[in-house]
């Protein structure tokens, strides 16, 4: 009857610790649970909780989608802007509309995880857009050094951190090269054409700024801000050395003799002379991502000639 007893004993023990094992494998399963939420600030400040890194992603910007596909990632967009057109890969996904005026319906329907925004995107649309429950990211630069920003979070949300950090390293030195050789030349003043009719061009506080400033030049539009329309009258007193032309020069085939005829540039010296440059393809300066550094050396070679 002891012996019994004693097996009995045993048993309701054995069987006390299987029953709770289950509970500290269910107590592991919600720990690791809460250690997969993640929270990032985004490039407008918010703070953002998501469940999981984001598998499905619409991007609503073509820079982001460049970063994206920069960081081997392109497989996770399932949406992207009619403006997204590099690298080829972007030809083979779903376009949910413009950057500005994107269709909520094509978006609802691409099933995303995560949205990530653009700096132009409207506020009427934000809320359209939160509406779908969809978290929404701004990822996309509006100055030159938050374009390291912009990769490292973009690489965060994509699980390529480490591929964000060796982009960032390898601008950064291409960078640094490029101010060296330039430091000690002779400063040009250089306006930038973004547009021609209205005639804009880029003020202080903006990475074309950056941009113009690291090719080793000044910027003529220094005494405004931003984006802005440009007097023909300020611009002939000005009288920059050299004009650099970025307006759509690829989709639109701009040549030097349409800038010669334009009735806003035509008086200035520099343009009788010929000090102009037309940028290959201004999508290299106007999208804040890693292409960027092409276009700082294109700015270089146009302003210094072939310093490399």
């Amino acid at each position: 009857m002891k012996k019994n007893l004693i097996i009995i004993l045993l048993l309701i023990t054995v069987l006390f610790v299987a029953c709770q094992k289950p509970v500290e494998n269910l107590e592991e399963s919600i720990d690791d649970s809460a250690v997969s939420n993640i929270t990032i600030i985004d490039m407008d400040g918010k703070e953002i909780n998501l469940s999981k890194l984001p598998e499905r992603i619409v991007s609503l910007s073509p820079s982001n989608t460049e970063i994206v596909f920069a960081l081997g990632a392109g497989d996770k967009l399932v949406g992207i802007t009619s403006f997204c057109d590099y690298p080829e890969e972007t030809s083979n996904i779903e376009k949910i509309g413009d950057f500005d005026g994107p269709n909520i319906e094509l978006i609802k329907k691409a099933q995303p995880d995560a949205i990530f925004g653009g700096v132009y995107l409207q506020d009427d649309m934000v809320i359209a857009l939160e509406n779908l429950g969809i978290p929404i990211i701004t990822t996309e630069a509006s100055y030159f050094d938050d374009i390291f920003k912009s990769i490292s979070l973009i690489g965060k949300l994509v699980d390529k951190e480490a591929t964000a950090e060796k982009i960032n390293n390898d601008l950064q030195i291409t960078i640094d090269d490029i101010k060296s050789r330039t430091k000690d030349l002779k400063k040009p003043n250089i306006f930038y054409v973004a547009w021609i009719d209205p005639l804009i061009t880029t003020g202080t506080g903006t990475y074309v700024d950056d941009v113009i400033k690291m090719s080793g030049a000044i910027n003529t539009a220094n005494d405004v801000e931003g984006w802005t329309q440009y007097s023909g009258e300020e611009l002939l007193k000005q009288n920059p050395d050299m004009a650099i032309i970025a307006c759509h020069a690829t989709n639109e085939g701009v040549t030097i003799e349409d800038i010669k005829n334009e009735i806003l540039l035509r008086n200035l010296e520099c343009v009788k002379k010929g000090n102009i440059y037309i940028m290959k393809d201004d999508n290299l300066i106007s999208r804040p991502g890693p292409r960027i550094i092409e276009g700082i050396k294109e700015m270089t070679k146009a302003i210094h000639g072939d310093i490399f």
